[in-house]
């Protein structure tokens, strides 16, 4: 048994995940994660099949539930998109945007079958939408000193490629270097002591929030800017 199945099997057996698909819509959450097992299994006809079924009925999705729907059009246009039903898929895609516009995955995903269709009009479009939401490439802090033993954090919206990081610091002429330690979504991802005002760090970023947190661990550091860039 797969590794998928192996999971699965656990889930069913705690009743997390049912035998097969619940065509009620009643646990959304549930639904979302039993649809990403078979999605997982290459199951994207079974998929399918409950996407159908979705758009017969009528669905009420609290508000509390929308991420957890959101992810289930969006499994449903992806399992389109692996059988080739490219129209189809970009239905789904647009529905899920309705419920959250500035949802960067779906916008990802729709940019990804424009491609596939060869829009060239369309995709500038969705990528001009992308563009406005995804973080600034250069973030100026001004008056910015990080204390011994704090921290300076920063959430920046990046749609899942590989970048590079630079944080600048101000040049210090104290005799001890300050030690640093930099996470990069609760990752450790650098931790030196500084020797140039400028550390580069190459990064793999996921689509949405990622989070930066620079540390000074032995003494304040005074952190100016940061700048990222795709590789």
């Amino acid at each position: 048994m797969s590794a998928v199945g192996e999971l699965e099997s656990y889930l069913r057996d705690r009743g997390l995940v049912g035998e097969k698909l619940n065509a009620s819509f009643d646990n959304l959450d549930r639904l979302s994660l039993q649809l990403l097992l078979y999605f997982k299994q290459n199951r994207y006809r079974d998929i399918v099949i409950m996407g159908r079924l979705l758009q017969q009925g009528f669905v009420v999705v609290p508000e509390e539930k929308r991420e957890d729907y959101v992810k289930i059009l969006q499994l449903v246009g992806d399992s389109y998109q692996k059988i080739d039903y490219i129209y189809d898929a970009g239905e789904f895609y647009q529905k899920a945007l309705e419920i959250e516009p500035e949802n960067i995955d779906t916008l990802l995903r729709i940019c990804q079958n424009y491609e596939r269709l060869n829009d060239d009009r369309k995709i500038r479009e969705i990528k001009k939408r992308i563009d406005k939401l995804m973080s600034p490439t250069e973030i100026v802090l001004k008056n910015l000193t990080i204390n011994k033993g704090r921290s300076f954090s920063r959430t920046l919206i990046l749609d899942g490629r590989k970048i590079i990081l630079d944080l600048h610091f101000k040049n210090s002429r104290e005799d001890i270097s300050p030690l640093i330690t930099v996470f990069f979504n609760e990752r450790v991802v650098w931790e030196n002591y500084l020797k140039e005002e400028v550390i580069s760090i190459p990064l793999e970023s996921k689509v949405g929030e990622n989070a930066i947190q620079v540390v000074a661990i032995n003494r304040a550091v005074d952190l100016i800017g940061l700048r990222w860039k795709t590789t």
